[in-house]
C-alpha cells in the first residue's frame, strides 16, 4: 500500500458535538502507525488516543515492542496529558541521565526538573497553544474580564440541596465526550449553571466554538463546570484569576487571555475593553 492509499478517517462536523476527536491525528500518521493505532484500539481506547498524541519517538519505540512494561505505560500516562506533549522528550532524557549519573545530588536533581517543567508549561501555554494549538483568537479589540461582571456569576453560584440527577466529575466529562451529546441553552453566564430537570450541562456555540457550562459533584459537592470545545478537543476553561472556582479535569486549560475575542462574542456582557483607566483598575484591586 502507497503513502497515496493509506486508510483515512472520515471526519463528520456537527454544531460544537465531538465526533472523533483522533481523526485528525489519525490522518496524519502512517500507515504502520495507523495499523499499530487500530490493533491497540481493541485493547484500550484510551491508550490508542495517548498513542497519536505522543511524538514520532516515542511511538516508534512502542512500536518496535523493545520496551519494558514499565517504560510503556510511562509513555501512554505523559501523552494522556496535552500540556505535557511538548516537555515529553525532555522529561524522558532526564530519566535516562539520572539513571547514568545516580550521584548527582538528589535535591538538585529535584530543582532543575521542576523549573524544566515549569519553563515548558510556560512555553506551551503562552506560545504553542496560544498561537498554534487553540486557533480561537482573532484580531480586534482588546478585552479584559469586567470585575463587576465576575462578582455577579461569583454571588450567583447556588447552593443545591438536591443533587440526585447530578452527573460526578468523571460522568460530566464522559458525557461531553458523547456524540450528539445533550445540553441545554445558555444565554449568559449570569444565568444559573444548573439545570435542576436533569443536571445537563447547559451550551453556547460561537463560530467553531461551543462553551459548556454546568455543576458536578467533586467528588460529593457540587461545583460549577466551564469548558471550551474547539475541532473535537475538550479544554478547561479556567477563570480562576478572576476569583471563579471551578472542577477541573486532566484535559488542557484554556484561560481568558488565551481567548478573549471568542470569550467576548459569546458573554459580551462578562468583559469590557482593556483600555480601561489604570487608576481605575487599582482601585477595583483594593
Amino acid at each position: 500500500m502507497t503513502e497515496k492509499e493509506e486508510k483515512k478517517k472520515e471526519l463528520t462536523t456537527y454544531s460544537g458535538v465531538i465526533v472523533d476527536q483522533d481523526a485528525d491525528l489519525f490522518n496524519a500518521a502512517t500507515i504502520a502507525e495507523q495499523k499499530f493505532y487500530e490493533e491497540l484500539k481493541k485493547t484500550s481506547e484510551h491508550k490508542a488516543s495517548c498513542f497519536l498524541q505522543m511524538p514520532k519517538q516515542d511511538r516508534a519505540e512502542l512500536m518496535s515492542g523493545k520496551l519494558s512494561e514499565a517504560d510503556a505505560e510511562e509513555r501512554f500516562k505523559y501523552a494522556s496529558t496535552k500540556a505535557l506533549i511538548y516537555t515529553n522528550d525532555g522529561y524522558i532524557i532526564t530519566e535516562k541521565m539520572r539513571a547514568a549519573h545516580k550521584k548527582i545530588n538528589g535535591v538538585l536533581a529535584v530543582l532543575l526538573g521542576a523549573a524544566a517543567l515549569c519553563l515548558g508549561m510556560d512555553i506551551y501555554f503562552n506560545t504553542i497553544a496560544k498561537n498554534t494549538q487553540l486557533h480561537l483568537e482573532s484580531a480586534g479589540v482588546r478585552y479584559e474580564l469586567d470585575p463587576a461582571a465576575m462578582n455577579h456569576i461569583n454571588n450567583r453560584r447556588e447552593n443545591v440541596d438536591d443533587t440526585s440527577r447530578m452527573l460526578t466529575a468523571q460522568q460530566y466529562i464522559q458525557h461531553l465526550m458523547k456524540p450528539n451529546f445533550q445540553c441545554h441553552e445558555l444565554k449568559t453566564l449570569k444565568d444559573s449553571f444548573y439545570e435542576p430537570a436533569d443536571g445537563l450541562p447547559k451550551c453556547r456555540q460561537v463560530g467553531d466554538a461551543t462553551f459548556v457550562v454546568g455543576y458536578a459533584k467533586n467528588p460529593t459537592f457540587p461545583q460549577p463546570v466551564m469548558n471550551v470545545i474547539k475541532d473535537g478537543q475538550i479544554y478547561n476553561l479556567d477563570l480562576s484569576v478572576s476569583g471563579f472556582s471551578t472542577v477541573q479535569y486532566t484535559l488542557p486549560v484554556v484561560r481568558f487571555e488565551m481567548i478573549p475575542q471568542r470569550f467576548a462574542e459569546a458573554f459580551p456582557d462578562m468583559v469590557r475593553s482593556a483600555a480601561q483607566d489604570v487608576v481605575t483598575r487599582r482601585k477595583e484591586k483594593n
